[in-house]
């Protein structure tokens, strides 16, 4: 499949996946987590993940509950397809990725259980607190810049570095600029749905128009990204936080600016598959990940995915991690009802065009 149709069969899926919108019912259910007896030995529980630490967290917890962890590893927009593709026969209980506004899709469609509240949710810092639904349909467990400015220090000094978003628009980056496409990188819908959410749309088709007026280059994934900006193949570059921090700690010549305007989020959560078939192990498992044995195995897992702002209080992000960051809180309902509209006129203007 070419590059052009492999795109519009992704974008594709978000679509059908947004537009369809059956309701769930409330489920409740116990707070108590159960510890490891003889009955969970034949349990197990089935988790898509895009989460780079999850197998890492599913080892210990499979050690103290007995409770076998399959775990589906792969990026977060073929996880959601796969789950819309297997609508009619659902294989999985958990779904574990980055961006609260996917979640609420999932809700809107009635596939995910509402009204449960982990025993260690009381382990939330206020930012944690802040980013639960009220309908507590998915578990929010860290979060991230969905964008910040990256640069290569070899090409650009901290004094040319871009400060605000609207720096990138200037002739002196020009086809020198790169970000991820959002129908395809997950990360990448959170920041430009931020822009929308502080610009309005009007003012947010300019902004991106005029950036790829000045040459951006938009990329299907963070690693072709990152690759980029490393080998100075581009100056400046539209990243991930997380991935960001980890080129600087692998010791390429990388700087991040947070600009003061604020940043957009890409929260990680959790959501259990309401009816799902290990129901049980799967609130076990997720109350799991917010004790702070679990939230201190996510940090020292090695790689990106380690460097997320935590939301789980005595919980340190790693050394190198900014902490005067102006969060644009998320808006996930918001997020969600504009996933079609955004991604649809960002393919087909700008990365189409």
């Amino acid at each position: 499949m070419n590059k052009s149709k492999w795109i519009t069969a992704v974008l594709a899926s978000f679509l059908t996946l947004a537009s369809l919108t059956a309701c769930g019912s409330n489920q409740n259910a116990s707070q108590n987590t159960s510890s490891g007896t003889s009955d969970n030995k034949s349990k197990e529980v089935v988790v898509y993940s895009s989460a780079g630490y999850t197998a890492d967290v599913a080892k210990v917890f499979e050690s103290k509950t007995g409770i076998k962890v399959k775990i589906v590893d792969d990026s977060a927009g073929n996880l959601l397809a796969k789950a819309q593709a297997e609508r009619n026969n659902p294989q999985w209980d958990m779904m574990w990725i980055e961006g609260t506004g996917a979640m609420e899709s999932l809700n809107k469609q009635g596939m995910l259980l509402t009204g449960w509240t982990p025993k260690n949710a009381e382990n939330y810092t206020d930012l944690g607190k802040s980013l639960i639904p009220k309908d507590k349909s998915y578990i929010p467990t860290g979060t991230s810049a969905a964008g910040i400015i990256a640069y290569n220090t070899k090409l650009v000094t901290p004094e040319q570095a871009p400060k605000e978003w609207t720096d990138l628009l200037d002739p002196k980056f020009k086809n020198s600029i790169s970000m991820n496409d959002p129908n395809i990188s997950g990360p990448a819908y959170p920041f430009i749905a931020g822009i929308f959410k502080e610009l309005g749309t009007d003012k947010a088709h300019t902004f991106f128009t005029d950036l790829k007026n000045n040459g951006c280059k938009f990329f299907p994934s963070s690693g072709t990204a990152t690759q980029a900006i490393v080998a100075g193949t581009v100056k400046v570059a539209v990243l991930q936080d997380t991935g960001a921090l980890d080129l600087i700690q692998k010791g390429n010549p990388i700087a991040i600016v947070y600009p003061k305007s604020g940043v957009s989020m890409a929260t990680g959560a959790i959501g259990i598959r309401k009816n799902a078939t290990n129901m049980d192990a799967a609130k076990q498992f997720t109350d799991f990940i917010l004790s702070k044995e679990a939230q201190d195995i996510m940090v020292k897992t090695k790689g990106g995915a380690s460097n997320f702002q935590p939301l789980i209080k005595d919980i340190q992000a790693k050394p190198g991690r900014q902490q005067d960051v102006k969060w644009n809180v998320e808006d996930p309902v918001w997020s969600s009802n504009h996933e079609n509209e955004f991604k649809t006129w960002f393919h087909e203007n700008i990365v189409q065009n």
